[in-house]
C-alpha cells in the first residue's frame, strides 16, 4: 500500500472498499479465514464471563442449618472473603457466595477484591448475628470501572481489528 493511499485513507477521502476494489487487499484463502476465525474465538473466550456462584459449607455439622448469601452488585475478580479471620475464598471471580451450615453466633465477614480497574477499592466488613434456621442475605456495593479500564479495552479492540482491515 502506498503512502499516498494511506494518507487518503486516514484523511477520510477514500474508503476501504475502494482499496479492496483496486486490488490492494490480499486475496482471502482458506488459511487466512481459519486464522481470522481462530482469533475471533480466542477473543470471545478471553472476554467471556466465567464468574462463579460458590456454595461453601462452613462446618460439617448437619445440625447447623443457617446460611448467609452474599451477592455483589457486579461480579468481582480476585475476591477474598474471610469469616472471623478465617479465609474461605481466595482470589476467585465471584458472582455470588452462599455459606451453608453456620452454627448460631456472631460472625465478622470481610469481603475484599484486589483489583485496580475500579474507581475505589472494594473492602466491606460486616458483623452478622446468625440464628438457627435463618437465611441472611447481604448485598455488596461495587464501584464502577475507572476510565483507564475503558480506554485500555478500546485500545485492545483496535489492536485486534486494525490488522484485519489491511489483510
Amino acid at each position: 500500500m502506498s503512502i499516498n493511499l494511506l494518507t487518503k485513507l486516514i484523511a477520510g477521502k477514500i474508503r476501504i472498499m475502494e482499496i479492496y476494489n483496486s486490488g490492494y487487499k490480499m486475496k482471502m484463502n482458506k488459511r487466512n479465514k481459519y486464522y481470522q476465525f481462530s482469533i475471533l474465538l480466542i477473543t470471545i473466550f478471553i472476554y467471556s464471563s466465567c464468574a462463579r456462584q460458590m456454595v461453601i459449607p462452613f462446618t460439617s455439622d448437619s445440625n447447623a442449618d443457617a446460611q448467609i448469601f452474599i451477592k455483589p452488585i457486579k461480579p468481582t475478580s480476585r475476591t477474598l472473603i474471610t469469616i472471623n479471620d478465617s479465609l474461605i475464598v481466595n482470589k476467585k471471580f465471584i458472582k455470588s457466595v452462599t455459606i451453608n451450615h453456620l452454627p448460631s453466633g456472631t460472625y465478622t465477614i470481610n469481603y475484599a477484591s484486589d483489583v485496580n480497574t475500579r474507581i475505589a477499592k472494594i473492602d466491606s466488613t460486616m458483623t452478622i448475628v446468625v440464628e438457627d434456621h435463618k437465611e441472611i442475605s447481604k448485598i455488596i456495593d461495587v464501584p464502577s470501572y475507572s476510565s483507564w479500564y475503558y480506554i485500555s479495552n478500546v485500545l485492545v479492540g483496535l489492536l485486534i481489528i486494525v490488522p484485519f482491515l489491511f489483510i
